[in-house]
């Protein structure tokens, strides 16, 4: 799987993400709309030219960290591959935070991947990315 990473208002993402964005069930399936802006920077995982997963990563003034958020598996297992090239490109290349939203059926996945429990809610939860001490 090829992970392409696009800038938050490059008109490649109204071509890719717009269709989900625009899509009612899919908003309503995701509990909120899709945004972009200047901050984000989106990352969609594609093979033979059907997309995948994607998700966008936002940078968050107040905390000076990336969030992120907007993640979704659409066919196949390839997500883990998708989160590790967010996590590489932003703890390790740029050395920022990384914070994410996770719904109760993500969070085993984000665990995994190396994410603790930040704040708990009923359904949604904020993560923070917490490498292991060997990856550091």
């Amino acid at each position: 799987m090829k992970v392409e990473v696009l800038m938050g208002t490059d008109p490649k993402v109204y071509e890719i993400i717009g269709p989900f964005a625009m899509d009612l069930n899919f908003i309503k399936a995701n509990g909120y709309p899709l945004t972009t802006s200047s901050l984000h920077k989106w990352f969609v995982g594609i093979e033979e030219g059907e997309i995948l997963c994607f998700c966008s990563v936002k940078y968050a003034l107040t905390t000076k960290t990336m969030q992120l958020g907007n993640f979704f598996n659409l066919r196949g297992n390839k997500q883990r591959q998708l989160i590790t090239k967010v996590i590489k490109t932003f703890t390790k290349e740029k050395q920022l935070g990384l914070n994410a939203f996770s719904n109760n059926d993500n969070l085993e996945f984000f665990y995994k991947l190396g994410f603790v429990m930040q704040t708990e809610n009923k359904e949604w939860h904020n993560l923070k990315y917490e490498p292991k001490k060997e990856e550091e």
